[in-house]
C-alpha cells in the first residue's frame, strides 16, 4: 500500500512511496476533467522498470478511448500516450535508456490545446504539435496517481514521488525549457 517514505525524498524529507503490488491515489471524481489547457508535474524515482510503470492517468470511464497517461517502459524510455474519444493516439516520447531506477527526475507534462510536452529534468524532450479532440475524463472519472487501470491491463508505478502538481487551465513551462 502507499507509505509516506522517509528515506528517499526529493524536498521536504519525505515522499510518497508506492511499490510494486497495485497501489496507487485515486484523486477527485469529476475534478479532473481533461481540459485543453493543463500542467502536470512531479519528482519521480523509479525503483524497478520491469513492469512499465505509470506514474499517472486519467481516463473515460468505458476505458477503451479518451485518455492519456504517463510511464517508463521495461527499456528506460519515458512515454506520454493521449488517445481521443475517436481512437487517435499521439505520443510523447524519451530515448530509451533516458530513466534509470533509484535516481530523481523531474517530469512535467502540458497541453495547450493542440500542442502537448514533455518536459525531464527542465528540458523539452518531445512535443506533439498535432493534437486533436478530447483526451481524459469529460465526465465522473478520476486522475489516479501511480496507476492506469485498463480493461485487461492494469500499470502500477513502483518508486517514489514528491511534489504531484495538476494545474487546470495552465501551462508552465512551454517554450524549449523551464527552471
Amino acid at each position: 500500500s502507499a507509505v509516506i517514505d522517509d528515506v528517499h525524498s526529493k524536498f521536504g524529507g519525505t515522499s510518497l512511496w508506492l511499490p510494486t503490488g497495485g497501489s496507487y491515489l485515486s484523486l477527485g471524481a469529476g475534478d479532473f476533467a481533461t481540459p485543453d489547457v493543463f500542467t502536470f508535474e512531479c519528482w519521480f524515482r523509479p525503483d524497478d522498470l520491469s513492469l512499465n510503470p505509470c506514474i499517472v492517468s486519467n481516463k473515460e470511464s468505458n476505458g477503451l478511448n479518451g485518455y492519456w497517461v504517463a510511464y517508463v517502459t521495461t527499456a528506460g524510455l519515458f512515454e506520454v500516450q493521449f488517445r481521443n474519444t475517436i481512437g487517435q493516439q499521439y505520443f510523447l516520447r524519451s530515448a530509451s535508456g533516458y530513466i534509470s531506477t533509484d535516481t530523481w527526475y523531474h517530469l512535467r507534462v502540458t497541453k495547450d490545446n493542440g500542442t502537448a510536452r514533455l518536459f525531464i529534468d527542465g528540458t523539452l524532450i518531445d512535443s506533439n504539435l498535432t493534437l486533436s479532440g478530447t483526451f481524459g475524463s469529460t465526465n465522473n472519472d478520476e486522475l489516479y496517481v501511480g496507476g492506469f487501470l485498463f480493461p485487461g491491463t492494469n500499470l502500477f508505478w513502483d518508486g517514489w514521488l514528491d511534489d504531484v502538481r495538476y494545474t487546470d487551465g495552465v501551462v508552465r513551462g512551454d517554450g524549449t525549457s523551464f527552471t
